[in-house]
């Protein structure tokens, strides 16, 4: 009986480790799988031409953005930055400087907490505020919303959908609030990166200095293998399987 409770308590670790590992390492084939089966919901865009889309979340860091935004200048990078509205008061002038050096602003809500667990109605007064907060002299946000968590269910889709949302969610996630190690974070994000490929890091929690160590060493070495980066709009405005899966045109003749 003692073999077969120690067993037991093994195959459970080990079954516990394998859920953990897949949902680390989820394969692509999974992945597909995944985005085929919520096509209103953008994980990745489906085409061979070597581009990413570069995504950060929970900013703005008013010590931190500045760093990265330098950064992306640095290397010409255009990202899209999921912001939390509660962080917005007393950086405007970032978001204005995210706006003018072609960054893309987008919603992931008033609050660090999981957008799954609000009510309806408290959901989008969320979106609202966060919109009135990142939308600019030109008066029109992002449709774009990441929910916080990332977690999200049929009735979030049915609201974001009358409202004219799109949910984006992204499909090589280094889960950099986790792993301390800018390295091991950085090898993950070259490793699992592929044409048409949406990141996902964070520059305002856990230590986005971190996030930046990870970016002087993905982006070099993404853009000498190729890449170019788009915003998430850039990337939905080349849809055409659908708003979960897009594919790029060929590009246009050389001269």
């Amino acid at each position: 009986m003692k073999r077969w409770h120690h067993f037991s308590a093994a195959g459970l670790l080990a079954l516990g480790l394998a859920a953990a590992a897949l949902l680390y390492f989820l394969p692509r084939p999974l992945l597909h799988a995944v985005a085929r089966a919520n096509p209103e919901v953008l994980f990745y865009v489906e085409t061979e031409r070597p581009v990413l889309a570069l995504t950060l979340d929970d900013g703005p860091d008013p010590v931190v953005t500045p760093k990265i935004l330098d950064l992306l200048a640095s290397h010409g990078v255009r990202a899209t930055f999921f912001l939390i509205g509660d962080r917005v008061p007393g950086n405007e002038a970032l978001l204005a400087r995210m706006r003018a050096e072609g960054h893309e602003l987008a919603n992931h809500l008033a609050h660090d907490e999981a957008s799954i667990g609000l009510e309806p109605a408290d959901f989008m007064h969320q979106l609202a505020e966060v919109d009135s907060l990142i939308e600019g002299e030109s008066g029109a946000a992002s449709n774009w919303i990441r929910p916080g968590g990332g977690w999200f269910n049929d009735r979030m889709i049915e609201q974001l959908e009358t409202e004219g949302y799109r949910l984006a969610l992204g499909s090589v996630y280094p889960h950099d609030l986790v792993l301390k190690s800018p390295a091991l974070i950085a090898d993950f994000v070259l490793e699992r990166s592929f044409p048409g490929g949406v990141i996902i890091l964070h520059d305002g929690d856990g230590d986005p200095e971190r996030t930046l160590a990870v970016l002087e060493r993905v982006l070099p070495v993404l853009i000498a293998r190729g890449y170019r980066f788009l915003t998430l709009t850039e990337m939905a405005a080349l849809d055409a399987n659908g708003p979960g899966i897009a594919v790029l045109p060929a590009a246009p003749p050389s001269s």
